[in-house]
């Protein structure tokens, strides 16, 4: 069995496999393997190194939404 790979491995990996792709740095998701996938979307050089995908944004905004005690109250 392989061990688990950290998300940044992860991410050093889809790096070397698919240079140019899009994926997201939080969980190493790959958005598109190739740039011409991504090319009309007017990304810059810098946001394609640090895009972060929609879901992981969204539980970003969902935890910032919530009172600091209510994610304590699931557990």
């Amino acid at each position: 069995m392989l061990p688990k790979l950290s998300i940044a491995d992860s991410v050093a990996i889809l790096r070397r496999r698919f240079p140019g792709a899009l994926f997201c740095v939080t969980c190493a998701r790959l958005i598109a393997s190739t740039l011409a996938s991504y090319a009309k979307s007017n990304l810059t050089p810098e946001q394609v190194e640090t895009y972060v995908c929609g879901p992981c944004r969204q539980d970003v905004a969902e935890a910032a939404r919530k009172p600091e005690g209510e994610n304590n109250k699931a557990k």
